[in-house]
């Protein structure tokens, strides 16, 4: 085996975490159509619009290091989006739905989560600190989105609980 460099190791992740954005950003929209919750809807309408920007915000990063912005499938959102379409055909649209989606969404924010908290640490210790700031802001924006997802489902939860009693 060839010995690899961490700048090597960050260039591969970078490309994996381009691949998950892009992927995210074909699979809300399916999403946002199951839902029934004004509110839960307007978050993942918001949170496309943010994941859009965030595929160029990667690609940006990974052009300053003359690489090309390409992605490296990521198998791991590749299986996590999945469990959303599951959640979207195992239950019927209402409150449980909702709350499915939003426990499948959960799954997804935390892998982003993990994913930026990894890269930012090797930006870091590479010495990137352009890379190392733009990647907090990735980090404080999934973050965000984690909470925002959080607060719903505390509510719908509690809907979902009188809609099956």
């Amino acid at each position: 085996m060839e010995q690899q460099t961490l700048h090597e190791l960050y260039i591969h992740e970078l490309q994996d975490v381009l691949s998950a954005e892009a992927q995210i950003t074909k699979a809300l929209p399916h999403v946002i159509t199951a839902v029934s919750d004004e509110e839960l809807q307007e978050a993942y309408e918001m949170h496309l619009t943010q994941t859009k920007e965030q595929v160029k915000m990667v690609k940006s990063i990974l052009e300053r290091h003359e690489d090309q912005a390409k992605a490296e499938h990521c198998k791991g959102m590749e299986g996590l989006l999945k469990e959303c379409s599951g959640a979207i055909e195992d239950f019927e649209e209402g409150e449980v739905r909702d709350c499915a989606l939003i426990a499948a969404t959960q799954k997804v924010e935390h892998y982003e989560i993990s994913a930026y908290g990894s890269i930012r640490a090797m930006a870091n210790v590479l010495g990137y600190a352009e890379d190392a700031g733009d990647l907090t802001t990735l980090l404080h924006q999934e973050s965000q989105a984690d909470d925002k997802l959080s607060q719903i489902s505390h509510r719908l939860n509690q809907m979902a609980v009188g809609a099956t009693a």
